[in-house]
């Protein structure tokens, strides 16, 4: 199902705010177990450590504005799932992300899930962006869809607003 299909029929209003413990054990399960999933609008990305956030949160939707069409409903916050977790992003990149946090354990009913760690991308003295990337703590032993990971990407005091006069001047300058 399409994102445009799935916001006509879910409607005007729908939020995608999973709790952490049902990100880790509904949608990452599934995607590593390859099992199907009701209006799932997490994108894949290959390393999400490799491209810049700015551009990482119009990756859902090209161009300037279907980013904001993208953020209806959503409070600020991308999510992805990646192959890559933090440990292999490029050494190619200028600019970095950053460990901010512990690992953090994730429960869902009291039962241990998975473990979340967060990073903020560094960029000259400003750190705009953070990541929080989601594991199973203990995932299946032969994956039928290989390992994944999923991410939250989010800006940091700054609005969407904001995001979208910044693509709008990175577009204006590519012209």
């Amino acid at each position: 199902m399409t994102h445009q299909q799935m916001k006509t029929l879910l409607g005007f209003g729908y939020s995608f705010t999973p709790s952490e413990g049902m990100l880790v054990d509904y949608y990452l399960r599934n995607k590593v177990l390859d099992e199907p999933m009701d209006y799932c609008v997490i994108e894949e990305v290959d390393n999400v450590y490799n491209i810049h956030p700015q551009d990482l949160a119009g990756v859902m939707h090209k161009g300037i504005d279907k980013v904001q069409e993208f953020t209806w409903g959503v409070s600020q916050a991308w999510y992805f799932f990646t192959r890559s977790p933090f440990e292999l992003q490029s050494s190619k990149v200028l600019a970095r992300w950053i460990c901010s946090s512990e690992k953090e354990d994730i429960y869902l009913k009291d039962v241990k899930v998975g473990v979340k760690q967060r990073f903020e991308f560094c960029e000259g003295c400003r750190n705009r962006y953070s990541i929080t990337e989601y594991q199973l703590c203990s995932p299946p032993e032969n994956p039928k869809n290989g390992h994944w990971f999923v991410c939250q990407l989010k800006m940091i005091g700054n609005s969407v607003d904001e995001l979208m006069s910044i693509l709008e001047l990175r577009a204006g300058h590519a012209m």
